[in-house]
């Protein structure tokens, strides 16, 4: 039996959601089937202990938690949609995979992730910025509605 370096990390991903839209997640989540799945427990390794206990460190929230936002077309709203609700930092940036740390331009793309689709390829995450800043094209020159497509389907008009 192989066993984990580490255990889960300390995520933060999500950690700045307001209390409504954590309210929205959990509601959601308690609306699906139950699932008889037996998820075994992490055993990480000496090692991984050691890095968990001594060099990672927790991660909260960034800023007071809000208890709603209003939505609305701004870049604020938009922000927080894109860093906290719909985590598309955590994907389209470079991330050092020992810290978890963004090494790369933010929202920059070039994030290397395997396919479960085919496990022998990688999916290479685009740039989502306005400028050729990543190691993917940028989506500067999208139309509304070839972001849209992208966003929504998943696929490129080109």
């Amino acid at each position: 039996m192989t066993r984990a370096v580490m255990g889960p990390a300390p995520n933060a991903s999500f950690a700045n959601l307001t209390d409504e839209d954590l309210t929205a997640v959990i509601s959601y989540l308690r609306t699906q089937r139950p699932v008889a799945h037996a998820v075994s427990r992490p055993q990480p390794s000496f090692l991984g202990r050691v890095v968990k206990a001594f060099i990672l460190e927790p991660r909260g929230p960034s800023r007071p938690i809000e208890a709603a936002r209003r939505a609305e077309a701004t870049a604020e709203y938009g922000g927080y949609l894109a860093n906290d609700v719909a985590n598309c930092l955590t994907c389209h940036t470079k991330v050092d995979m020992r810290s978890g740390a963004f090494i790369g331009p933010r929202f920059a793309g070039g994030n290397e992730l395997d396919s479960h689709a085919s496990p022998s390829k990688k999916f290479v995450t685009p740039n989502l910025t306005p400028d050729d800043v990543g190691t993917a094209p940028a989506a500067a020159g999208w139309t509304a509605a070839e972001t849209t497509l992208v966003v929504w389907e998943g696929v490129t008009s080109t």
